[in-house]
């Protein structure tokens, strides 16, 4: 047997490269059309059930007015065409708020592309929270105002809709004015 000469070894080694890179562009071209066409996929069918007219309506949202951010008043109304994620939070809250509004902002980043999604934040401290309170709170969370709106008013509105709209829990705690109790679903 004749021992390949260094050139045709050369040759044989960068031959090889070659072929593993378009190995490697290829599965990993795969892998994104395949997450792509998975994410079409799942995409088409939450629209196909949210317009099903067999969906069962568990409850309905009351008619609602409150403070966005900008300090421009938004109606329930001005979401109905929405596809709308909403979650409960307080700007001081030491306790789950903060990761309940970390999970939105992942949320955000993940489907606010999608022109019909939107994120909803409401506050269960309305006197502490201002429009002011709130923007600042956002952009520590990397908040899109275009899709994610955050809400405040008055606090007898917030609760009535938490407890009879949204079938959540909220309160305040009897031994600390600034201990709110309120859902994390």
């Amino acid at each position: 047997l004749c021992a390949m000469s260094e050139v045709e070894q050369h040759a044989s080694v960068a031959a090889e490269r070659r072929v593993s890179r378009v190995v490697l562009v290829v599965l990993v071209f795969a892998g994104i059309l395949t997450a792509a066409m998975a994410f079409r996929t799942m995409v088409r069918e939450f629209r196909e059930v949210a317009q099903s007219p067999d969906l069962n309506i568990y409850g309905q949202i009351p008619h609602f007015t409150l403070t966005r951010e900008t300090g421009q008043p938004l109606m329930l109304d001005g979401l109905i065409d929405y596809v709308w994620v909403a979650d409960f939070v307080f700007t001081r809250c030491a306790g789950p708020c903060p990761r309940m509004t970390q999970r939105m902002a992942e949320l955000q980043s993940v489907l606010g592309g999608l022109e019909d999604v939107r994120f909803v934040t409401f506050t269960v401290d309305p006197d502490y929270d201002t429009p002011d309170v709130l923007t600042r709170y956002g952009k520590s969370f990397g908040a899109d105002f275009a899709t994610w709106t955050f809400l405040t008013g008055e606090r007898r509105r917030i609760y009535d809709l938490s407890i009879n709209g949204f079938k959540l829990a909220v309160g305040e705690s009897p031994d600390d004015e600034h201990f709110l109790l309120h859902s994390t679903k």
